[in-house]
């Protein structure tokens, strides 16, 4: 059994989710509102409401079966007296801190309840008897025509599941108890809970790449590129700089031998023509120097000797290999193909670090995007939870985030789809026993009241209204009549 209660009604309203129950008519409501033929199936319904001496009532039988109860009076006529004795016994905090009528020695509130419940028929009367020594009540409960001993609050708490829920009490409550309110009705708070979690990791993660990626962007963005995209698949490959190395080692000992050689060409040719001129002074000095002449045409010989064989030798060995190597050797082109293959290597290093941030961005990019489907596969998997959860409302998602209507936060989203949410909490929170009570009803409006009553009705469940009487008249008791 829930209450509904409507103080805060315009913020709420409710969608049409049809379940079998009776044939109601409405004669006070709206003559424009329509008989519905509901089946009656499983499910326990309360019958009977006996009260005697309980707060300003002195006594008072409500029969159910008569149809769906409508409270109606004054202010202090004993409406809200009755909807407390309806909940008292079932949730101790709707028991007054004086619940005996003044005057009287003893209270008390009987509920006979009966139905069908997985399969088997039940029947059960509830008892709360006050007394001046135990003004909190004491329950007993007959099932099946059986008193039982012991277990009462947990007999009560399978029938009546979460007592006094108002429809209200979603929207005004925090986040937090919204929260915590979803999981005890849907059943799937761990699953969520784990999801949430899950999500939770996937973000931080997901925030964390994103970061990195937008700093790898920016900084091949800002580099100041010495390279064309044409240069990009030139400078792929570096060039082979060490087979050059080797080239201008060999090159230089060519020119090392040149130089030698040469040099010993050109001794010998100074020596030639040192030579030739001393032939020529000691000619001189022969026709001067007669009494020398022996000794000087020894030296002469001598001279002339080596000169001959220098001549031999230039004539025979350097002058060919003079012919042979005109040019002499350079190292020019080699060091200046060394700088060039330098210069190729060092933009290839670049081009390549270039291109390894480019599959970086690349690869970290992969990453963002496997983390957004990671964050939308949980998300999808806590809507397949929800929709296959005891509360299957279409659209609705919940998290650390907050409550959320086809991805609208709920607070935004119309009263009629408000309303469909609240009574699917209502509803949900007690699949058993098929009452609502509606507190305060005057405070809807004709058209969500009436709705609120329809789908009631069509999901199989009776209902208990509270309406204020403007003209401050007696309470009355009006049924809204059933038939099947």
């Amino acid at each position: 059994m829930v209450t509904l209660s409507t103080k805060t009604f315009q913020r709420i309203a409710c969608e049409d989710h049809s379940r079998d129950t009776g044939r109601v008519r409405s004669y006070f409501f709206d003559e424009e509102w329509s008989t519905k033929n509901i089946t009656m199936k499983q499910g326990l319904y309360l019958r009977q409401m006996t009260v005697e001496h309980f707060m300003g009532v002195d006594y008072q039988e409500i029969n159910f079966d008569n149809g769906n109860v409508v409270l109606i009076g004054g202010n202090g006529a004993g409406k809200s007296s009755l909807i407390r004795a309806l909940l008292s016994p079932i949730d101790s905090k709707w028991i007054p801190d004086k619940p005996i009528k003044a005057g009287e020695e003893r209270g008390s509130i009987i509920l006979k309840i009966d139905g069908t419940r997985n399969g088997q028929k039940e029947e059960y009367e509830i008892q709360c008897v006050f007394t001046p020594s135990n003004q909190r009540g004491k329950i007993s409960i007959i099932r099946n025509g059986e008193k039982v001993k012991g277990g009462e609050k947990t007999i009560l708490n399978q029938i009546f599941g979460r007592i006094g829920f108002s429809i209200t009490d979603f929207f005004n409550a925090s986040e937090k108890e919204r929260l915590q309110m979803l999981k005890e009705v849907s059943k799937c708070g761990d699953k969520i809970d784990k999801l949430d979690h899950q999500r939770a990791e996937a973000e931080v993660v997901r925030k964390v790449a994103k970061a990195e990626l937008e700093k790898m962007k920016n900084v091949n963005s800002r580099e100041a590129r010495p390279f064309t995209d044409e240069d990009i698949d030139k400078y792929r490959k570096k060039e082979d700089e060490e087979a050059l190395q080797v080239e201008l080692k060999e090159v230089s000992s060519r020119i090392e031998k040149y130089n030698e050689n040469y040099q010993k060409i050109e001794t010998a040719r100074r020596q030639m023509d040192e030579a030739v001129k001393r032939a020529d002074e000691i000619g001189e000095e022969i026709t001067r120097l007669n009494a020398e002449l022996d000794a000087k045409k020894i030296q002469m010989l001598e001279k002339t000797s080596f000169v001959a064989s220098k001549q031999k030798w230039l004539k025979e060995q350097a002058e060919p290999w003079l012919e042979r190597n005109k040019t002499k050797p350079s190292t020019d082109a080699v060091i200046a193909r060394i700088a060039d293959v330098r210069k190729h290597n060092q933009m290839v290093e670049i081009i390549s670090q270039y291109a390894d941030r480019q599959k970086g961005i690349l690869s970290k990019q992969e990453e963002v995007e496997e983390l957004e489907e990671r964050i939308k596969a949980i998300d999808k998997q806590k809507i397949d939870v929800i929709a296959s959860s005891q509360l299957p409302v279409d659209g609705l998602l919940w998290g650390e985030d907050g409550v959320t209507l086809n991805g609208i936060p709920v607070e935004q989203v119309n009263t009629q789809k408000q309303l469909d949410l609240a009574i699917a909490i209502a509803t949900a929170m007690n699949p058993t026993l098929k009452l609502v009570v509606i507190s305060e009803g005057s405070l809807f409006d004709s058209t969500h009241l009436k709705s609120t009553l329809d789908t009631l009705t069509e999901r199989g469940f009776y209902w208990v209204v509270e309406k204020v009487a403007q003209d401050g008249t007696p309470l009355e008791i009006k049924y809204e009549e059933r038939s099947a």
